[in-house]
């Protein structure tokens, strides 16, 4: 929702207000349940399916139904793929819910949830191939330099004409072209090797 003198209404549709019985019947009956079965839901279902198998010790043997989730991962760390799925949804959720609070907001909380995201992977280090460890945690440290240099960019561009940096701005972009192109080549370079 989003508020316009006084009011709010739905973002996506402004003739639908926020306060309105159809907008409530809508996110009670479809919107909310909804999230909630397909974001968490779903995950939470394989997960608990999957951790039957892991208790009793025949979740290899399962493998023709649950093995797009943990073939490649290490045998300890079965559930990451459904940890990325998880991922996934509270990186969007967070962008969804923090709109209303402006970019720098969106970016603050992108930056925690990528930082919770980089701790969760360096501890678990999933992959049975160290190569996609690193390239993993590579990903994740250039999506939070990537981050912190815009959030830089940003600032700068929204401080006053005194304390505007024409310098510090070329500097952050190109440091964040920089730290990209050197990771695309980190990848291609793993390709090369690895295939």
């Amino acid at each position: 929702c989003r508020t316009v003198a006084g009011r709010t209404f739905l973002d996506a549709d402004f003739n639908v207000s926020c306060s309105s019985e159809e907008y409530r019947m809508w996110a009670g009956t479809v919107a909310i349940p909804l999230l909630l079965v397909f974001t968490f839901g779903m995950p939470l279902a394989y997960w608990l399916a999957m951790y039957r198998h892991v208790r009793r010790g025949t979740l290899m043997s399962q493998r023709n139904v649950y093995g797009f989730f943990f073939s490649g991962f290490r045998k300890d760390i079965w559930w990451f793929e459904l940890w990325n799925t998880l991922r996934k949804a509270l990186f969007t959720i967070s962008s969804v819910i923090f709109a209303p609070a402006g970019v720098m907001m969106q970016t603050w909380a992108a930056l925690v949830l990528l930082l919770l995201f980089l701790v969760v992977f360096s501890l678990s280090q999933p992959y049975e191939s160290a190569f996609l460890n690193r390239l993993e945690r590579a990903a994740l440290s250039i999506n939070v330099l990537t981050l912190l240099s815009g959030l830089g960019l940003f600032t700068n561009a929204n401080a006053g004409v005194d304390a505007k940096s024409d310098e510090l701005a070329l500097f952050l972009t190109i440091f964040i072209m920089t730290a990209n192109i050197f990771f695309v080549l980190n990848v291609l370079w793993t390709f090369a090797e690895y295939t």
